[in-house]
């Protein structure tokens, strides 16, 4: 679920900070001009990014360990946004 983070549903997240589920919607929203669903996928797939590129971890391992459900899920997302496979981006960042 894309809603999760850490393993956090959004509500859990919103009742730690003490607010309401609408209100923490709302404020992301209106401060980043996203869907609280759209910031956690973005910042889960900058994390794959900086893992794949930064790391000699399995890409598979680097899905799980992002909260992705498995590899095609992860790999699916990752060319949505990046344009590319998660180990074409590998090769194109190794040093």
């Amino acid at each position: 679920d894309l809603r999760k983070e850490h393993g956090k549903t959004q509500k859990e997240i919103a009742d730690a900070i003490n607010v309401g589920r609408d209100d923490m919607s709302s404020y992301i929203y209106r401060e980043l001009g996203t869907s609280f669903a759209s910031w956690v996928c973005e910042k889960k797939l900058l994390r794959c990014a900086d893992q794949i590129a930064n790391t000699s971890r399995k890409i598979s391992e680097i899905a799980i360990n992002t909260g992705y459900m498995d590899l095609p899920a992860m790999s699916k997302a990752f060319k949505k946004r990046f344009g590319v496979t998660p180990s074409e981006y590998r090769k194109s960042n190794m040093s």
